[in-house]
């Protein structure tokens, strides 16, 4: 699934954090996250987690990652992050739930029941 090019452009503020556990995301962690993008009206504009397909990006390096990279700096495993933006005048909320991360320098581990 695509998230719209709308979330390329404009700046988010975080609103609510919520933490999770391990280290830190930085720059070329490897991330699998859950996005929801609602408009200021309620309508959704992308749902990774109902349609069951979490987006994986390296943090910093991915080259279309719709400017989730600033975001994700400093989540954890299980974290969630709710921020809201304005993007060509339309107020937008992104909420990101991070599922799993492989920092840089470790190799993936397959986890019991996945």
């Amino acid at each position: 699934m695509l998230l719209p090019t709308l979330l390329l452009i404009g700046l988010a503020s975080a609103s609510q954090d919520t933490p999770g556990v391990g280290p830190k995301i930085v720059a070329g962690d490897e991330v699998v996250v859950d996005v929801v993008v609602l408009r200021s009206t309620g309508r959704e504009v992308a749902n990774t987690k109902r349609r069951g397909l979490p987006l994986t990006l390296v943090v910093g390096v991915t080259k279309q990652d719709y400017g989730l990279s600033e975001l994700l700096l400093g989540m954890q495993k299980r974290s969630r992050k709710i921020a809201h933006r304005e993007v060509g005048g339309i107020d937008q909320t992104v909420q990101l739930d991070v599922v799993k991360v492989i920092h840089a320098g470790e190799e993936a581990r397959v986890e019991p029941g996945r």
